[in-house]
């Protein structure tokens, strides 16, 4: 599943904001992954030209196989998030 936190993160257009409402309507990357456009565009703030970037991006998610190896990755659904993240202000969805 962590590959799918680092595609996410390599989504030309797709800020911090925006996976945030992504992620909250759609629970993780992996589910964001296998959204279909119709699921995308019903999400508020998601229009016609995000959902085509999702969609598009796709494929990177190879190359994000072979960057994973050997990475630990704190995403906001890991349990020890706080104690890592704490000291930043507003942390994105994901660091690695």
């Amino acid at each position: 599943m962590e590959e799918y936190w680092v595609w996410l993160t390599l989504l030309k257009g797709i800020g911090p904001v925006t996976a945030k409402k992504l992620l909250n309507e759609l629970g993780t990357p992996e589910n964001i992954y296998n959204a279909d456009y119709d699921q995308l565009i019903k999400i508020t703030g998601i229009g016609s030209a995000t959902a085509n970037i999702i969609l598009d991006s796709k494929s990177i998610l190879i190359y994000v196989l072979i960057f994973v190896v050997n990475m630990y990755i704190i995403n906001l659904q890991n349990k020890y998030v706080d104690q890592c993240l704490g000291v930043l202000r507003e942390p994105g969805p994901y660091l690695y």
